[in-house]
């Protein structure tokens, strides 16, 4: 039986198998007759999924979409996992080795990956946020099946510190807001009083919880 879709090189597709030379006693004795047969070269099925990520809220992080970010992804399939080499910078390209197949027959350039909770404002109550793969790019692309599987991105609160600027104050009859200074700087603070309204500064002398 021959077919030249037997080797590793095949792409997808369907190819013949020969039969041919049939070996035996008495064959002589018989017209034979060799018929082909179909061989289906099947795509290869290949999941990829993001590697879980995180960022503290607020932070300001480059878009991952339309970018290639392929030392952020986990590659599997039924021959293994293709995991990318990760490096400073990373490699613009991935070679998935095939035994049998020339080196570069399966190459990856590119694969886009969509994340909302890149934004500052994405908040840490929706999290994690859904990082979506899609519109992988590359060479030899058409022998495999692509299965894109989410990721997630976990937003974790920032560590705010916050000082009363004006612990002590010389009683004047008047009230006196609290003033406070922020890390990182520009955190709107809302000062809630014990006295009173506890959204008026107190005016008498005394101690007072803020």
């Amino acid at each position: 039986l021959d077919s030249p879709g037997a080797g590793p090189a095949a792409s997808v597709g369907v190819y013949p198998i020969s039969p041919s030379g049939a070996a035996g006693t008495g064959l002589d004795n018989y017209a034979i007759s060799y018929i082909d047969a179909p061989l289906t070269v099947r795509p290869l099925p290949v999941t990829i999924t993001p590697r879980r990520q995180t960022k503290t809220w607020g932070d300001s992080v480059s878009s991952l979409s339309q970018q290639r970010k392929l030392d952020q992804v986990d590659i599997t399939s039924s021959l293994g996992s293709f995991v990318f080499p990760i490096g400073n910078p990373a490699p613009d390209y991935l070679v998935l080795p095939i035994i049998g197949l020339p080196l570069n027959a399966l190459t990856i350039t590119g694969i886009t990956l969509t994340n909302p909770g890149l934004d500052p404002s994405a908040s840490v109550v929706r999290s994690p946020w859904a990082i979506t793969p899609s519109a992988i790019t590359g060479n030899g692309l058409e022998n495999i099946s692509v299965t894109y599987a989410p990721g997630y991105l976990d937003v974790v609160p920032a560590a705010v510190a916050v000082t009363l600027l004006n612990p002590t104050i010389d009683y004047t009859g008047k009230p006196v807001p609290a003033q406070f200074s922020t890390v990182p700087v520009g955190i709107a603070m809302h000062a809630v009083y014990t006295s009173g309204d506890p959204t008026l500064p107190p005016t008498d002398a005394g101690t007072w919880t803020i």
